[in-house]
């Protein structure tokens, strides 16, 4: 039974995943089935921020307030 592996992840511009992809190939190269899972926002967030979205976004991070995803 080979392992498996289960990779999350949330990429604002889209590159997160090429580097996961390249992370995980040793994984997969031994055998190890490999699950990528992305995670998605219900409300985009703008790219690239400027300060005021970002000072704006600032409070939830640190008081730990999720964002809606969807499932």
């Amino acid at each position: 039974m080979s392992k498996r592996i289960l990779v999350l992840y949330y990429s604002q511009t889209g590159q997160l995943k090429q580097i996961a992809d390249n992370f995980c190939l040793p994984f997969v190269n031994s055998g190890c089935e490999v699950e990528f899972i992305e995670i998605v926002p219900m409300e985009k967030f703008k790219f690239p921020w400027n300060g005021e979205r970002f000072f704006d976004a600032m409070p939830e991070c640190v008081l730990d307030i999720p964002v809606p995803i969807k499932k």
